[in-house]
């Protein structure tokens, strides 16, 4: 029951709806789930999704999804699909991970 997608998607609010059915489907079909975001062509390993990421104490990300290959990949998707985009969280979102060279970021 617990992998059911509508028990996942039960147990979160209306403003997560869509990251929590996102992170279910990541965790389910992980790599064609990330393929959605980066393309067939992208080849990972080790892919892992986490659901509202608590980063540091200021920031929590929607959907952070790690890969390992030659080096740790960071993808992180900031949902906005029911909230306008804020163009300060976002930036500071990036800025957050500027150290990580690896990490992109997709808005939705």
């Amino acid at each position: 029951m617990e992998n059911s997608p509508i028990y996942k998607l039960s147990m979160c609010s209306l403003e997560n709806f869509h990251t929590a059915f996102l992170n279910w489907l990541g965790e389910t079909y992980p790599s064609e789930t990330l393929s959605l975001f980066l393309g067939k062509n992208h080849n990972a390993d080790n892919i892992d999704f986490k659901n509202q990421k608590r980063y540091t104490k200021k920031y929590i990300y929607d959907l952070f999804i790690t890969m390992e290959n030659y080096e740790k990949e960071i993808l992180v998707i900031e949902n906005k699909i029911k909230s306008y985009p804020n163009d300060k969280q976002l930036r500071e979102y990036r800025d957050s991970l500027e150290s990580n060279k690896n990490a992109k970021f997709i808005l939705l």
